[in-house]
């Protein structure tokens, strides 16, 4: 027999539990831009001079534009998180559309922890867990907060497959 459940009685992710990223991330993360708007710059100049003046406001629209994405990614930034309960591991994202995904740990196959080299100037890293359903990012963490996170969700997901394992 299959019964129906209360959805009011079961457990919720709190908002307020989510462990934020780094503010060092919103940093980090604007510099691709200021050099890809350096670029633009000097490449208006340039056609401007050798060309036409009228090239010189089509470059600086160009330039704002480019001043969108950190804009975005600023308002963004506070929905940026992560949870790890006793059992799941969660990310919460989006700044329109904003969704939180949970793997459960004894579904996790693989975790890592990436650092780039703007991530390592920043002394930042970006934690990446799969499944066979999928994977989860979180960019922008402390390079010490992930490996530490890394090395929990591992622990945990050999603990309880090894728990199944004994209870089967």
């Amino acid at each position: 027999m299959n019964q129906p459940i209360d959805v009011a009685g079961l457990p919720q992710l709190d908002d307020s539990d989510f462990v934020g990223v780094s503010p060092d991330y919103l940093k980090m993360a604007a510099i691709p831009f200021r050099v890809l708007q350096a670029v633009i710059i000097a490449a208006t100049v340039v056609a401007a001079v050798l060309l036409s003046p009228w090239l010189l406001l089509a470059g600086l629209t160009l330039v704002a534009l480019v001043q969108l994405v950190p804009g975005i990614r600023r308002l963004a930034y506070p929905y940026l998180g992560y949870l790890a309960r006793e059992h799941d591991f969660s990310v919460r994202y989006g700044l329109i559309n904003r969704t939180v995904t949970t793997i459960p740990f004894k579904r996790i196959q693989n975790s890592v922890v990436n650092q780039g080299p703007l991530e390592r100037r920043f002394g930042l890293s970006t934690l990446r867990i799969s499944s066979a359903g999928g994977s989860l990012s979180i960019p922008g963490m402390p390079f010490e907060d992930a490996s530490r996170l890394r090395a929990f969700v591992a622990m945990n997901a050999s603990l309880l497959v090894e728990d199944d394992a004994d209870g089967a």
